[in-house]
């Protein structure tokens, strides 16, 4: 099974994959691996431009996103087909599951075309809102240049999504910087951990019936507090 995580920059993909979706994975002994779509493009940046796996993996700065972007889109969707990392993912998957790997977290869902891969895989698709965590990342990622945030913002890879129905995703969780949401993401993970991880040795085909319950379960305890 693939669990897809969806969003723009800096939203919170991966907080979501390791503190809530990687747990429930580890506590019922799932054999499982966290890959992503961009993890060939990143490879490629590295090894042709000569880049520390930090500057591309852990802290990108506004050249090493703009080379991303590049060999993702310029130099590969638009050249090799916009599906060419999709193959690639594919084709990677296919090696880890003859290894013995069961299920597979993919933390950078980009594009129209990899939401339908997930989906037609039989997959599960999260959605993560975060507005101002993204302006944030972009902000610091350009220092405050104008010209360079529209640049970034306006890729066809951050905004390929924006035109997609939210509900072509099985949960879709409010991650912003507010304290409303603050508040609504912790009641999300403390409702989440305990229940649903109770759960999910039954089936892990409820999966999306079980965080859809708690996401509810979480706007309730939200306004409670605010009432």
């Amino acid at each position: 099974m693939i669990i897809g995580i969806a969003g723009k920059m800096g939203c919170g993909k991966d907080y979501i994959c390791n503190n809530i979706v990687i747990p429930v994975l580890q506590k019922y002994n799932c054999k499982f691996l966290q890959m992503s779509f961009a993890d060939q493009i990143k490879v490629n940046v590295m090894t042709k431009n000569n880049i520390p796996f930090n500057d591309v993996y852990v802290d990108k700065n506004i050249e090493t996103r703009t080379l991303l972007q590049t060999e993702g889109t310029e130099l590969g969707r638009d050249v090799l087909g916009n599906d060419i990392w999709i193959r690639y993912f594919d084709n990677w998957m296919k090696v880890y599951k003859s290894r013995g790997v069961e299920h597979f977290i993919c933390t950078d869902i980009r594009f129209t075309n990899e939401v339908e891969y997930i989906k037609k895989s039989g997959g599960m698709l999260i959605y993560i809102n975060a507005p101002n965590r993204n302006y944030n990342r972009l902000f610091r990622e350009s220092n405050g240049d104008p010209n360079i945030i529209a640049k970034l913002a306006n890729h066809i890879s951050e905004c390929d999504l924006d035109t997609l129905p939210r509900n072509h995703f099985d949960i879709v969780i409010s991650n912003d910087t507010s304290d409303t949401s603050d508040i609504l993401q912790d009641s999300f993970q403390d409702s989440f951990q305990d229940s649903f991880q109770d759960s999910f040795q039954d089936s892990f085909q409820s999966i999306n019936d079980i965080l859809s319950q708690h996401l509810l379960n979480a706007k309730s305890r939200f306004n409670n507090l605010i009432m």
